[in-house]
């Protein structure tokens, strides 16, 4: 049983250093190329004012993934419901 705890715990630590460079490249993708080659015009001030929010998705099946999605506008209607 404590072989077992140990894999898990080292299966989400490396699921979480995976996360943040997936993030940490999408990053670099959007200030290279969107914002670097002037594909969207308001993307440098959205990224300035660090008021784009990014999330490495951990849904393994459609489920998840329409959670997380779920989760994500519901976050952007309170944000628009009741701005900060």
């Amino acid at each position: 049983r404590r072989g077992r705890a140990l894999s898990l715990r080292s299966q989400v630590s490396r699921s979480t250093a995976s996360s943040s460079l997936r993030l940490a490249e999408t990053q670099r993708w959007l200030d290279s190329i969107v914002i670097g080659e002037r594909l969207c015009p308001f993307a440098p001030q959205v990224s300035a004012t660090e008021s784009l929010k990014l999330r490495a998705s951990a849904a393994t099946n459609l489920d998840g993934i329409v959670h997380e999605v779920a989760e994500e506008a519901a976050a952007l209607r309170a944000g628009i419901e009741c701005p900060s």
